[in-house]
């Protein structure tokens, strides 16, 4: 039961790295950002629709970084314990994904971001920080997942972080609907923005990869 928990658990870290690219890719509509304010005042409805993609991924993210923590703590106790390399490598990497999220985080707040893109160009830099954003935190869920392959957590742990993963889950599914409606409506009524529709296939992909693995760990832990 241990070993089919842990592969639909990593198999939910590896789909929300492909849902949070394309995700990414969903929030680019705002470039150029000129386009972007004068098409929300004609249409309303483009703000509504960006803020629940916005706050779809981000509960997504979140709810898989909140799960992921008892993973790390388990993959960590055992990596203290072996000296195993296949579990000590991918923890150092994620510690340093995670160390260059927070170094991101830091420079948006204390305003580094807007005087790069007065230097790079309107919208550039916005674009360039959720790019690295996005790849430190791919790399970071990908170097755990690796983790977690070779380790082998306590089976309470597994079933808790896949309950959440049921949150994140729903979070994304809630994020391929809205960003469905958003790009549907700026393609209809303010076509030279440019909405990118191929970033559904692949969120639709990872929200169904995702939801398969919750409903076959969901059944080993009842």
């Amino acid at each position: 039961m241990s070993t089919r928990l842990r592969s639909s658990l990593v198999s939910i870290l590896v789909s929300a790295v492909v849902f949070a690219m394309a995700w990414g890719a969903v929030l680019s509509v705002r470039d150029p950002l000129p386009a972007w304010l004068a098409a929300t005042v004609a249409h309303p409805d483009f703000r509504l629709a960006i803020g629940v993609v916005q706050i779809a991924g981000l509960v997504a993210l979140l709810a898989i970084a909140a799960g992921g923590l008892p993973l790390l703590g388990s993959a960590l106790r055992m990596a203290a314990r072996t000296s195993d390399r296949r579990v000590v490598l991918p923890l150092a990497i994620a510690s340093l994904a995670f160390l260059a999220f927070v170094g991101l985080f830091v420079a948006a707040v204390a305003g580094w971001v807007g005087p790069l893109g007065d230097m790079l160009g309107r919208g550039v830099a916005s674009l360039l920080w959720a790019a690295v954003v996005l790849v430190s935190v791919a790399i970071g869920l990908a170097a755990v997942a690796r983790a977690v392959r070779h380790a082998e957590p306590d089976a309470r742990v597994l079933g808790l972080t896949l309950r959440v993963g049921a949150v994140a889950v729903g979070a994304m599914w809630l994020g391929v609907l809205s960003s469905l409606a958003l790009i549907a409506a700026v393609a209809s009524e303010a076509p030279d923005i440019g909405a990118p529709a191929a970033a559904l296939l692949p969120m639709i992909a990872a929200s169904s990869w995702a939801a398969l693995a919750l409903r076959r760990g969901l059944r080993e832990v009842r």
